[in-house]
């Protein structure tokens, strides 16, 4: 605090999240009760210039990440819980993030994980004036249990931390003139929940900490190097078979060069250069490797579209031309009864297989319409009338298919009914008793 007392806030207590807070008093070395939290959670604590508090999102029962901030007043000796009218909670639920005090009194929140456990890259300001927080552009490298140091300059160092992959290495530098990130030099070691204070020459210490062997003793000093510029990346691309049937597996093979050491990042596998066919990522030898037995029928251009990294700029390959040739689909048509006299109606099933490879079915007698049924399941039923539609005698009903797009080849499916002439029907009367008397 700024008159030299020490606020304790939340934490575990017989592993559970405790919302109370108290106060140490460096002169008599006595800790004091003081107000609670709203909720207890496992946040940042960030003195601000008017003698405020900020605490800040962190961990809630369950582990979950949380929104919730709020203010410690020391002249009131309480938690508001809530923030003023103008007031905001965080933009983003985060634990295991940062909380940066910058010269003009504003807060960065950087990183951590959020609702979902995934490593944040997103960021946002807290205005001490407004009680708010507002979202800004996000790190370069999502990461938690990072480092943030502010230096001399005013600019923060944003350091390690841990991703879904372990150990980050990355760094970059939060600029206050501006509020974008950029990349910066590399830590010598990935660590994660190191230790990290600013050296008054510009440079920071980083010590200890985890990486992927366990616990570290190692240290190491930033110093304001410029990153390294992205080299150029070049993608080629190769497939298993240059002619195939729809619905065949064809292996594409993107490798990617460029730049020192195995580039890393994603490729997606593209047609005409508008629809993604798959997505895969680089192994260790920087090749990226996709199966995908979508590719539409007719001649396609493929391209291999490298996503780029800290180190590489993205690249595209040529083209490749893939013929694919329509797949063949059965289809079958019944007619019931197969004889019909001119007024009555016929029930029409057709049925294909594959049962995705139309939509709809369209019955005809000749060039006559009969009407047009849905495909569910592979098959589309009709209750046609036969009446004004066609003549007496055997006629060929036909099973028209209709796809939206020409995947597969499907003749249409016929079937011979009789339509017999329409018997005349003759009411019977009693006879009448003349009276001629």
């Amino acid at each position: 605090m700024l008159d030299g007392r020490v606020l304790v806030a939340g934490g575990r207590h017989n592993g559970l999240l405790e919302s109370s807070a108290e106060l140490f008093d460096p002169i008599t070395g006595t800790f004091a009760s003081t107000g609670s939290m709203s909720a207890g959670h496992l946040g940042t604590a960030t003195l601000l210039h008017d003698g405020r508090v900020l605490v800040a999102g962190g961990e809630t029962a369950g582990g979950a990440a949380t929104d919730i901030a709020e203010l410690f007043d020391p002249a009131s000796g309480s938690f508001s819980g809530s923030f003023s009218a103008a007031a905001t909670p965080m933009t983003t639920a985060r634990r295991g993030h940062q909380a940066t005090l910058l010269p003009d009194g504003r807060v960065l929140l950087t990183g951590g994980y959020g609702a979902d456990g995934v490593s944040l890259a997103a960021a946002e300001i807290f205005d001490p004036a407004r009680g708010a927080f507002t979202r800004i552009g996000g790190l370069v490298i999502g990461r938690a249990d990072h480092n943030a140091v502010l230096l001399p300059s005013g600019d923060v160092l944003i350091a390690g931390g841990h991703d879904a992959s372990g150990a980050v290495a990355s760094a970059e530098i939060y600029a206050v003139d501006t509020g974008l990130f950029t990349l910066a030099a590399e830590l010598v070691e990935p660590r994660w929940s190191a230790a990290a204070t600013a050296i008054a020459d510009g440079r920071a210490l980083i010590a200890g900490g985890r990486g992927a062997a366990g616990v570290l003793a190692s240290a190491e000093v930033y110093r304001n190097v410029p990153a390294p510029a992205k080299a150029n990346s070049a993608t080629t691309l190769t497939a298993s078979a240059m002619s195939s049937i729809y619905g065949q597996p064809v292996t594409y093979q993107a490798a990617v060069s460029g730049g020192d050491g195995i580039p890393a990042g994603i490729v997606d596998f593209v047609d005409n250069g508008t629809t993604v066919l798959a997505t895969a990522p680089l192994d260790t030898s920087g090749v990226a490797r996709a199966i995908a037995a979508n590719t539409p029928a007719g001649t396609q251009m493929i391209t291999a579209r490298y996503s780029g990294s800290p180190l590489l700029n993205s690249s595209e390959s040529g083209p490749i031309a893939e013929s694919v040739e329509p797949a063949h689909a059965t289809a079958t048509l019944t007619a019931t009864p197969q004889q019909r006299q001119y007024s009555d109606r016929e029930t029409l099933v057709a049925t294909v297989s594959p049962p995705t490879a139309a939509h709809s079915v369209t019955f005809k007698i000749g060039s006559q319409v009969l009407g047009t049924a849905p495909v569910v399941a592979g098959t589309a039923t009709m209750d046609a009338p036969l009446l004004g539609a066609v003549g007496i005698g055997v006629r060929i009903i036909s099973a028209n298919f209709n796809q939206t797009a020409r995947n597969y080849e499907i003749y249409p499916a016929t079937r011979s009914i009789g339509v017999l002439r329409e018997d005349a029907r003759v009411a019977a009367t009693a006879p009448r008793t003349v009276n001629t008397g």
